[in-house]
C-alpha cells in the first residue's frame, strides 16, 4: 500500500533509514545533487510543501517518489530499490502516484541525469524536451514532461493488462 510521508511522525525513523542505506549503497549521488546529500540538507530539501510517497517491505522502503510543486504544475522524482525496479509491483507503485499527481496538475516535470531514465520516462508517457549542460553537479540532464492526457493514453494503449491483473 502507498503510504505518505508526515513530517514529525513515526515514519522519521524509516525517512532516516533511507538516507542511510542511500549514504552507504553509494545511490544518494545519483538520487541527490552535493548540495542536498548532508542529513540536514537531505531533509530541507524534502520538508514540505514537498510530499513523499513511498512503499516498504521488512527490509524498509524500496520505492519512494517526490512529488514538488513547480510554477503550475509539479516535479516528480523516484527511486526504487535494485531489487525492486523491474518488478510490476515497482511499475504500479510509479503508475499510481503519476496517476494521483496528474489529478492534482495539469503537467509533471521529470529531470533525469541519465539516458536509461529517460527511456524509462519515455516508456511511462512522457515526451522528452532536452538537456540541459552542467545543471546536476556539473553533469548534464534532461527534462521532460508528462500531461493526464498522453498518461491516459499510454495506460490505454500498453498497460491495459498490467492494469488488470497489477491490483
Amino acid at each position: 500500500m502507498i503510504q505518505t510521508y508526515v513530517y514529525g511522525t513515526d515514519a522519521d525513523l524509516p525517512l532516516l533509514r533511507w538516507w542511510a542505506f542511500l549514504g552507504s549503497s553509494g545511490e544518494i549521488a545519483e538520487v541527490m545533487g552535493a548540495s542536498a546529500r548532508s542529513l540536514g540538507a537531505f531533509l530541507k530539501v524534502l520538508a514540505p510543501p514537498n510530499v513523499i510517497f513511498y512503499m516498504e517491505d521488512a527490509q524498509g522502503w524500496w520505492g519512494v517518489v517526490t512529488v514538488a510543486p513547480f510554477m503550475a504544475g509539479m516535479t516528480w522524482g523516484c527511486w526504487l530499490r535494485a531489487d525492486k525496479r523491474q518488478s510490476r509491483e515497482a511499475l504500479r507503485f510509479l503508475a499510481d502516484t503519476l496517476d494521483f499527481t496528474l489529478a492534482q496538475s495539469p503537467v509533471v516535470v521529470n529531470i533525469a541525469r541519465s539516458e536509461a531514465v529517460v527511456a524509462k520516462s519515455v516508456k511511462l508517457g512522457y515526451t522528452y524536451i532536452g538537456a540541459i549542460p552542467d545543471l546536476f553537479d556539473g553533469e548534464t540532464c534532461h527534462i521532460l514532461y508528462l500531461t493526464r492526457d498522453a498518461f491516459e493514453a499510454k495506460k490505454q494503449k500498453d498497460w491495459s493488462r498490467l492494469w488488470a491483473t497489477a491490483r
